[in-house]
């Protein structure tokens, strides 16, 4: 397949858009307001910076960035699509902020006893006891963050998503094939690029459009 120019272009003009539209969006002084900006933004910004790297990637034919920011722009559209759907799945999607937070400071205490068993105590210990205390006053007793392939299964995107991760982990991992092969690089597969390109564009163009319907028919309030 070939990638039209002209779509490279009208991609990029909806981009600078957008990104002109998270810039001049302010909380409402409300709760909810300031939640949904935060959400809007944070998914918003993320969309922009993947999107870049995909569209610098493409020039370059550098098919391990465009495949690695391809997996995170389909990530970023799932969420997106999720949270702003209703209130109560924009709280989940906050929520699991600090569900996955708890989990990743887990690791990472694990991480430096691991490089020093000597250590009784860290920093990391502090900030464990403060994210625990945070999830108990936002009522968060969940301990499992919800997941992306669910999220794709109920947007009827599972084949799809199982797919961008299974080619993006291909390329991005180091595995026998990718080291092997990597004295030709991107000669590997090379019609990939248009392909990563047309794909990731795609789930940041939804992205783009999801955030700009809801606030030009919500603003700063969750859908009805």
């Amino acid at each position: 397949m070939g990638i039209d120019p002209k779509h490279v272009a009208g991609t990029d003009d909806v981009m600078n858009k957008f990104s002109a539209v998270l810039a001049g969006l302010i909380p409402d002084g409300t709760v909810e307001g300031g939640n949904l900006y935060h959400i809007i933004t944070a998914v918003g910004g993320a969309t922009l910076r993947n999107y870049t790297t995909l569209r610098n990637a493409f020039v370059f034919d550098d098919q391990v960035m465009m495949a690695w920011s391809c997996r995170n722009l389909l990530e970023l559209q799932l969420f997106t699509v999720f949270a702003l759907s209703s209130k109560e799945n924009a709280k989940t999607f906050a929520d699991d902020r600090l569900v996955d937070g708890k989990q990743i400071i887990e690791k990472l205490i694990k991480l430096e006893r691991y490089l020093d068993p000597t250590i009784t105590s860290s920093p990391l210990d502090n900030l464990q006891n403060t994210m625990t205390q945070k999830a108990i006053s936002e009522g968060i007793t969940r301990t499992r963050f919800i997941d992306t392939r669910e999220l794709a299964g109920q947007q009827g995107m599972a084949e799809e998503f199982d797919t961008v991760n299974r080619i993006a982990s291909k390329l991005v991992h180091p595995t026998a094939w990718s080291l092997l092969t990597d004295d030709i690089k991107d000669q590997r597969f090379p019609q990939a690029g248009e392909l990563f390109y047309g794909t990731g564009a795609k789930y940041a163009l939804t992205v783009a459009v999801t955030v700009q319907d809801h606030v030009k028919q919500f603003g700063m309030r969750h859908k009805p």
